[in-house]
C-alpha cells in the first residue's frame, strides 16, 4: 500500500502471499486488510510442488478440487470441544463453527497460539517472527464467529463429561521428553521448554543435546556469544521437519557462528561440570558445561484420548497432539478433522 501510494510502483505482484490468501489483492482493495490470511515465509507446502502438487501450510484448499475445499454444512449441529488453543485447536474450530456447529474452545495457558507462539516465533536472534502472522488472522477469525473461548483452564475428565460434548477434539500439543541418563535431576539441566518459554537464562557454556529440534536454539546460543556444542545421535542435524527448506541456510548459520556439532554422539551422563559423551567407535569425551539443554524429540499430549475412550462418541486428535511436526500438519488435520465431523 505504501508503495502504490507513494507512485512508486504501477503493478504490484504478490508471490507466496497470493497461494495463503487468493483473495489478497481483493481484500486490500476493499481495506478488508486484517481479513488476509498472511503468508507465514514457513517454505514447507509450498517447498513441494515437484511431489505433491502446490500446497501451502496455511490454506487447506489450496490445489484441491471444489468438492473437496467447499466448506458446507454439517448434516446436524454438534456441541464440540476442542481441548487445546494451539493453531491446530484454533483452525479445528474455525471451520467446525463454519459448518454449524456450537463449539467451545479451552486452552490451559494465558494465551492462543501454543508453541508457534511460546516457541517457534519467539527464538532469539533467530528471524523466526513471521510465524505468529497465522495466530493473529485465527484469533480474528474465532473473534468474528463469536466461538467461546476458555483461557487458563485444563480440561479434566470431569470437566469433558460436565461440557457433554457430541464430538472432542484434541490439540493439547506435545512434550519433551528427557533422557533416560545418570544426572538428569543435576541443576544444570534445561529444557527447551525452559528456555524459549520460560525464559531461563544459561551459563556462557552450553551443550544442546538433540540437533534436530536444537539447531535454531544452539544458533541463538551461539549469537549471544555463548560457547555452544551440540550433542546429536544421528549422523546429521537440522532435520526436524519444520526445517526442510531452512536446513541448508541454518547449517551454514551454524558452521560461521563456531558452534562444535558431535554428530553419531550419545549423551551418556551428565556431571557437575558438563556432560560425557560417547561416539559411535565407543569413545567417550568429558564436555564441559555450565548449562545443559534437552532439546529431543517430543511426543504426543495425548493422554486424554485414552481417558475418555468408550465415554464420548467422536474423538480426534489434530496438530502435535496427532503428531509433532509443523504448522502445515496442524492446519491441515485440524481442517480435515473439521470437515469430518
Amino acid at each position: 500500500e505504501n508503495i502504490v501510494a507513494r507512485n512508486r510502483a504501477d503493478i504490484v505482484s504478490i508471490g507466496r502471499g497470493a497461494l495463503a490468501d487468493p483473495d489478497f489483492a481483493r481484500k486490500a482493495l476493499e481495506g478488508r486488510s486484517q481479513e488476509i490470511r498472511r503468508c507465514t515465509a514457513c517454505y514447507i507446502g509450498c517447498a513441494r510442488v515437484e511431489t505433491t502438487g502446490t500446497r501451502c501450510s496455511l490454506n487447506f484448499e489450496l490445489g484441491r478440487f471444489r468438492s473437496e475445499y467447499e466448506i458446507g454444512p454439517s448434516p446436524r449441529s454438534k456441541k464440540v470441544l476442542i481441548v487445546g488453543g494451539g493453531v491446530a485447536g484454533m483452525e479445528a474450530a474455525r471451520v467446525s463453527a463454519l459448518r454449524g456447529h456450537q463449539v467451545h474452545l479451552y486452552e490451559r495457558g494465558p494465551a492462543l497460539g501454543g508453541r508457534v507462539s511460546s516457541m517457534a516465533s519467539v527464538i532469539p536472534r533467530v528471524n523466526t517472527r513471521d510465524l505468529r502472522l497465522c495466530v493473529s488472522w485465527l484469533k480474528r477469525q474465532l473473534d468474528s464467529l463469536k466461538i467461546p473461548i476458555r483461557l487458563e483452564t485444563e480440561v479434566t475428565h470431569h470437566l469433558a463429561m460436565q461440557e457433554q460434548p457430541d464430538v472432542v477434539v484434541l490439540a493439547a500439543g506435545s512434550v519433551g521428553r528427557l533422557p533416560q541418563a545418570p544426572g538428569i535431576d543435576k541443576d544444570l539441566i534445561m529444557t527447551i521448554d525452559d528456555y524459549l518459554i520460560h525464559r531461563r537464562n544459561t551459563g556462557d557454556r552450553v551443550v544442546v543435546v538433540g540437533g534436530q529440534n536444537g539447531s535454531e536454539v544452539a544458533l541463538s546460543l551461539a549469537r549471544q556469544k555463548k560457547q555452544v556444542t551440540i550433542v546429536e545421535e544421528r549422523r546429521a542435524i537440522a532435520l526436524a521437519p519444520y526445517l526442510l527448506t531452512r536446513r541448508f541456510v541454518l547449517l551454514r548459520y551454524i558452521q560461521e557462528a563456531g558452534i562444535s556439532v558431535l554428530t553419531g554422539t550419545r549423551l551418556k551422563e551428565i556431571s557437575d561440570q558438563g556432560v560425557v559423551v560417547v561416539d559411535a567407535q565407543g569413545n567417550e569425551t568429558a564436555v564441559e558445561a555450565d548449562t545443559v539443554l534437552m532439546a529431543l524429540d517430543r511426543r504426543p499430549d495425548d493422554a486424554m484420548a485414552e481417558t475418555l475412550k468408550g465415554q464420548i462418541a467422536e474423538i480426534y486428535k489434530v496438530g502435535d497432539c496427532d503428531r509433532p511436526l509443523h504448522t502445515l500438519h496442524a492446519f491441515h488435520s485440524a481442517n480435515r478433522v473439521a470437515r469430518l465431523i
